[in-house]
């Protein structure tokens, strides 16, 4: 089934998935071997964006902001090493800021050590919690960043199901390294699809529908699966691998879980 998706949604959460720590601070804050580390990242010299990162980390030993960017770098240049080892120093820097725990949730994710994610991530959502929901503060964090079969494949896990279409997972799969979005794969929950179970008796107080869909560049989506319960981060990423390798199209997931 394909339906139209208002295309500006897919730009606004393509951009939310730059990295935080390395555009939370106005220009004017940072010094010059900062931002030549973020015009290094924009450019995608990546190995140069590390290396002027952890030339600010020599010069600000202190500064949260500077282990957070040299994260970023490291992520960026799949140095899985420096990546945690940076993400951890700047937790330890700033332990009650959301976003440097939520760069270590990435590390860990790319390091492939699961139970400390699944720990950094609890803690995550406990800061996010705990934090004034009257302020402005993060709907979503990157979660994932990986390569498969010649694209690029960024994750983000959003807090909590929000609005008609809510959203818990997304992936955005790009064309080799830096080239276009090619399509996204969202893992949601569609609130009037639930009511509708609901009102016709299929449903239980509590429960939720939830569905895998595609969605083009063009604004199209296709429907890949339904599921009776929410499914774990490693299950959806699972389904995702198996779409971009083709393993899984349209109709193929039909199923209810």
């Amino acid at each position: 089934m394909r339906v139209r998706i208002n295309i500006a949604l897919v730009c606004l959460l393509a951009l939310s998935v730059i990295p935080q720590q390395a555009t939370a601070h106005a220009d004017d804050e940072l010094p010059p071997i900062a931002l030549a580390a973020q015009g290094h990242l924009k450019q995608g010299r990546y190995t140069e964006a590390l290396a002027a990162a952890e030339a600010w980390t020599a010069e600000a030993a202190a500064d949260a902001r500077a282990y957070g960017l040299a994260t970023t770098a490291a992520i960026f240049a799949r140095d899985k090493a420096k990546a945690l080892a940076y993400a951890r120093k700047s937790v330890e820097l700033s332990p009650a800021a959301i976003a440097p725990r939520a760069s270590l949730v990435l590390a860990l994710q790319l390091s492939g050590k699961k139970s400390d994610r699944e720990t950094a991530r609890a803690e995550v959502y406990e800061l996010w919690r705990k934090s004034d929901a009257a302020s402005p503060r993060p709907a979503s964090f990157r979660r994932d960043d990986f390569d498969h079969e010649g694209k690029k494949i960024v994750a983000t896990e959003f807090f909590e199901l929000q609005g008609q279409r809510a959203l818990k997972y997304e992936f955005f799969v790009y064309e080799g390294t830096g080239g276009p979005i090619v399509y996204r794969i969202s893992f949601g929950s569609s609130e009037s699809a639930n009511r509708a179970l609901r009102e016709a008796g299929k449903l239980r107080d509590g429960e939720r529908v939830f569905h895998l869909d595609r969605v083009y560049p063009d604004n199209a989506h296709e429907t890949l699966g339904t599921f009776n319960s929410e499914l774990s981060y490693d299950e959806v990423k699972a389904m995702a691998i198996a779409v971009v390798s083709g393993k899984r199209m349209p109709g193929s997931a039909a199923a209810i879980r």
